[in-house]
């Protein structure tokens, strides 16, 4: 094993070694009854059994499913727009906070079809009171981004994929997060042509990095670099 690879495998192994992230996710609370949240095998859901017995997710990822099947408007849907929206409480209960807040969207949108997408994250204070510590926000049509000021949005015929972060500031340990999601159509819509619909919302929570992982990678990449300035003389 050279030394550029021990030096990036024994980061690694620290960084594992120093932390043990555990994340707790409760009160998911939506208009839709028949809303789930599933992270691994434990899932979280409206009015069950889920609510107040937290979920640990060791992969900081969740994804959820409306009871519906698809958030959308347009063909099949009987309606021209639809607004959707949850909110759920985390807990993180590792010693180091979440720094950024994730979310992936994947969908159809095709003919006079609108998406927009709303997250909002809340610190939750001692006395339960909300702080807003972070947000993002976008908006796209079939024939191109309406609003794209970040993120990524990628096509393949009408599928579309979009994938975000939020910056939370300052770093948190609990927490609120709010999504809000509306599909649009034109009013007279076309059944064979317009369409907005949603249908996977995955949740990502990402701790900020262990000071030490990140004074190790540095050293790392300052090695490598020393080494490529000796190959080039």
């Amino acid at each position: 094993m050279g030394n550029i690879t021990k030096l990036f495998f024994a980061a690694t192994v620290l960084s594992s070694a120093a932390v043990s992230h555990a994340f707790f996710y409760s009160n998911l609370a939506s208009g839709d009854l028949g809303l789930t949240g599933q992270s691994n095998a434990q899932t979280l859901t409206v009015g069950g059994p889920g609510i107040g017995n937290a979920a640990s997710n060791a992969n900081f990822t969740i994804d959820f499913f409306p009871s519906s099947g698809n958030i959308m408007a347009g063909d099949g849907s009987n309606r021209a727009f639809q607004l959707y929206s949850f909110t759920y409480e985390v807990q993180n209960t590792s010693n180091t906070p979440t720094g950024a807040v994730g979310i992936v969207v994947q969908g159809v949108v095709s003919g006079s079809g609108f998406v927009s997408v709303q997250e909002d994250v809340y610190s939750i204070l001692p006395n339960n009171s909300e702080v807003l510590v972070g947000s993002m926000s976008n908006s796209f049509s079939a024939t191109g981004p309406t609003q794209l000021n970040r993120g990524s949005l990628t096509r393949s015929g009408v599928s579309f994929s979009y994938v975000d972060n939020a910056p939370v500031v300052p770093a948190q340990s609990r927490y609120k997060i709010k999504k809000t999601f509306f599909v649009q159509v034109n009013a007279n819509w076309n059944p064979t042509v317009d369409f907005a619909g949603i249908s996977l919302i995955q949740q990502t929570h990402q701790p900020v990095p262990e000071p030490t992982t990140i004074a190790v990678m540095g050293l790392g990449a300052a090695a490598l670099i020393r080494r490529r300035r000796k190959a080039s003389k």
